[in-house]
């Protein structure tokens, strides 16, 4: 091993330490200046777990040391100088005398804490998106980059009326015949954005069913696709409703061209806005020339009035 002076000048962000077998501070390094804030005069003959954040978690942790291994790895909290906290991992071994009797350890130390603050981020946005990809009442699919289903949360699969272990591995690209549907799918998988609305007949399901998906491809830092992201939603009950309001319309348009009385509409200052064709046969104007105009209406109003009157 190198002489304990040596570590002084070669360690600028790693710290070298040795303790006795109670945890007292036999030798550190001047690197624990630069990294908790101590001259290591200060630290010489302290107890290292009064550096813990929690001192407990030391004493476990050696503890449960199996003592016939060459190395082991702790990570854990210490103290800064100034109260901050530093997470340090720690890569050491028992120190053994001549009769193989432990009688300290020694290691090195290095500061983590942007990697563990960084793990901390990761697994928060981790639950985040775990919880919105769950609970999102739009479905949510994956697709590796042939199109093959990966994954799928619970909207899809009632979309879809399946259950996770049919949609699972479902290759959705070669088994669908919607061919502007195969676009929208061929489209994301060489990279682009891409987007889907129609009729979609599930081959599984043997369900009908009106879909908007949009899809977005994920790429990796060379720009190779790594999966597909689809957002679905089923629009079915919206298109059977359009579907319903188009016929209305159709009918009540029907009706109105075919009434002999005169249909007017306004608008909130009285202006005439819409007017049943057989303004032409009971008052003898075209169409065009009472749209828009109000000085007529009280004319017309009378006349169907009057009209109304004759026909009872």
């Amino acid at each position: 091993m190198l002489e304990k002076r040596t570590f002084d000048f070669v360690l600028v962000d790693d710290i070298y330490y040795k303790v006795d077998n109670s945890g007292r501070i036999l030798y550190v390094s001047s690197s624990v200046k630069r990294v908790l804030g101590y001259d290591k005069e200060e630290l010489i003959g302290l107890h290292l777990h009064e550096l813990y954040v929690n001192p407990q978690n030391r004493a476990q942790n050696y503890k449960e040391l199996d003592t016939s291994i060459s190395n082991f790895t702790i990570e854990d909290l210490l103290k800064h100088k100034d109260g901050s906290h530093v997470f340090m991992s720690t890569n050491a071994h028992f120190v053994k005398d001549k009769a193989g009797n432990i009688i300290g350890i020694e290691g090195i130390s290095r500061d983590i804490t942007r990697e563990y603050e960084l793990k901390k981020r990761l697994s928060h946005n981790e639950k985040t998106y775990k919880a919105i990809f769950e609970n999102s009442p739009s479905g949510i699919i994956y697709h590796d980059s042939k199109g093959v289903i990966i994954e799928a949360n619970k909207a899809a699969l009632n979309i879809f009326g399946v259950t996770k272990e049919q949609f699972i591995g479902f290759d959705l690209l070669r088994e669908t015949s919607n061919e502007e549907l195969k676009q929208a799918i061929d489209k994301s998988l060489k990279g682009g954005k891409s987007h889907f609305k129609g009729l979609y007949v599930s081959i599984l399901a043997k369900k009908r069913m009106y879909l908007e998906v949009s899809f977005q491809a994920i790429k990796d830092e060379d720009e190779n696709v790594i999966f597909i992201v689809a957002s679905v939603d089923d629009q079915t009950a919206t298109e059977k409703a359009l579907k319903k309001l188009r016929k209305s319309k159709e009918d009540w348009k029907s009706i109105i061209d075919n009434m002999q009385n005169i249909f007017l509409q306004t608008d909130k200052d009285g202006n005439i806005i819409k007017v049943s064709p057989s303004v032409k046969d009971v008052a003898g104007y075209e169409m065009d020339e009472i749209l828009g105009k109000m000085y007529l209406l009280c004319g017309l109003l009378q006349m169907t009035y009057n009209i109304s009157e004759n026909n009872i």
